[in-house]
């Protein structure tokens, strides 16, 4: 096998990216893709393009080796031991090469200072910063939480998420956001905890509670781009579902937006899909608006309507008909439940 260690090199600061490959055209252009595209996977080497631009990076071919694949690997592990630690570019590990990479590295104070700039500007995660500095995210947390080098002059942010130090109100105060809708995921981070405890608190895996009974089915959290506010209280949905039954001829449409929801929301409503209610029964009626529905006399007192009000727009009569805006329309210009001799006024 013939293969290639190549550099791509920052000609500013003189930073080096080391890899290796079998054909160095496609390689070359793949790197150069996803760093025009900002999807990187090296995140340093990202945001050093990002900040000097293109201009300034160099791709060299710095060898041509023939031999077998994992021979090229342990050829780039020492061309990237050859490089100073802060001219490197690279951030994996590399455990296969043997011991021509440092694995590991004892962080100094200075690293330590540097870790704590780049972690309070936002700019890597701590999986992140671990992976640069090649060591364990314990030890970046030991430096974070002023553990490890301590400075007196820093001032931790970080927090580590904890598992085991609720109050009895506070579990109470989980378990009953969750009844009302509230994720895991949006529980552990009021509750500055893993998703793990967040679970097994609402199983009742965790701060056991004889009385408390586990939630088998609670309210679905709704989405789309009118998304109501907050839940619907089950006087609201009761509400719901009675006008849908005494008006026979209401659209979903009409109702999203009376509830200020989604047409999705009110049909899972209306189907008994989600906020189930074992003693409602839906109507017999399509879940599509048209066509289909609409009787005969409907339509042509909707019709009469508007040939005595030719003025009226189809936004006001699709009010006082509870009607959708668009479902109004299509019915009054006779492109839905056509009538030939039916002539919509000019």
């Amino acid at each position: 096998m013939i293969g290639y260690i190549y550099y791509i090199t920052n000609t500013l600061t003189n930073q080096v990216y080391v890899g290796s490959t079998k054909n160095t055209k496609q390689r070359f252009a793949s790197h150069k893709r996803d760093l025009r595209k900002n999807k990187h996977h090296n995140p340093i080497l990202q945001n050093s393009y990002n900040k000097y631009g293109s201009t300034y990076f160099k791709y060299i071919v710095k060898e041509k080796f023939e031999g077998t694949y994992k021979e090229l690997l342990k050829l780039e592990s020492l061309h990237i031991s050859w490089i100073p630690h802060d001219k490197l570019l690279n951030i994996e590990i590399y455990p296969h090469l043997g011991p021509l990479v440092e694995q590991k590295r004892s962080i100094t104070s200075e690293q330590a200072a540097e870790i704590r700039g780049l972690f309070l500007s936002n700019t890597y995660s701590r999986v992140e910063l671990a992976k640069i500095y090649k060591c364990q995210s314990r030890v970046i947390t030991q430096i974070l939480t002023n553990t490890y080098h301590n400075d007196p002059e820093y001032i931790p942010t970080y927090i580590p998420k904890i598992r085991n130090l609720f109050t009895d109100q506070q579990v109470k105060e989980i378990r009953e956001l969750y009844c009302i809708g509230y994720s895991v995921s949006k529980l552990s981070s009021l509750y500055n905890t893993t998703h793990t405890t967040i679970a097994e608190i609402i199983k009742n895996k965790r701060y056991v509670d004889t009385t408390y009974i586990i939630p088998s089915i609670r309210p679905v959290t709704m989405s789309g781009p009118e998304i109501h506010n907050s839940l619907f209280s089950l006087q609201k949905i009761k509400e719901i579902r009675q006008e849908y039954i005494d008006n026979p001829n209401i659209s979903y449409t009409y109702l999203a937006k009376i509830y200020n929801c989604h047409n999705t929301t009110i049909i899972d409503i209306l189907s008994n899909t989600t906020y189930h209610d074992p003693m409602y029964i839906p109507p017999n009626r399509p879940k599509n608006s048209h066509p289909g529905w609409y009787d005969e006399e409907f339509i042509q007192e909707l019709r009469n309507f508007y040939i005595k009000n030719p003025k009226v727009s189809f936004n006001k009569i699709s009010k006082i008909f509870k009607l959708g805006h668009l479902t109004t329309k299509n019915i009054l210009l006779n492109k839905t439940y056509h009538n030939s001799k039916y002539s919509p006024p000019k």
